[in-house]
This record gives C-alpha cells, structure tokens and sequence, in this order.
C-alpha cells in the first residue's frame, strides 16, 4: 500500500491517535483530541481524522464516539 505522505500537523494528530490506541486499546474521542490539541472546534479535529483515512493512516468504523484505528504503526 502507498501511503500519501502526512503534513506536520496530520502527524502530529495521527501520532496522538497511535499512541493512545496502543497503550490503552482504545482511541481517544473527538472532543479528547480537540482539548490535548487545543482546538477549538470538533469540527477541525474531524476534518483532520477524514483527511487521516483518506490517506490511508486509519480506517472510521460509523456511530462509534472512539471509531478510528490507525493501520500504520510509527
């Protein structure tokens, strides 16, 4: 698989995503992610994940409040 590579701020993002899911199993919600990354708005933080499966980095399973996993060990 070909992986399109990431901006800084995807990265950083995604290596977020990646380390919650692999100490703790689970990913962090929405909200989680806006707060450790100070954002102010879900709605970029979830423009950030879509962009992050769109690139092949994680797959969003639907209605699930922590429904992302990264498929790209770092």
């Amino acid at each position: 698989m070909d992986l399109k590579p990431l901006t800084p701020v995807q990265k950083h993002v995604y290596t977020k995503i990646y380390e919650q899911y692999k100490n703790e199993k689970i990913s962090p919600t929405i909200r989680e992610l806006m707060d450790s990354l100070n954002y102010h708005s879900t709605s970029a933080v979830w423009t950030l994940v879509r962009v992050l499966q769109e690139k092949g980095y994680i797959k969003i399973i639907d209605y699930k409040a922590r429904g992302y996993i990264p498929l790209v060990d770092l």
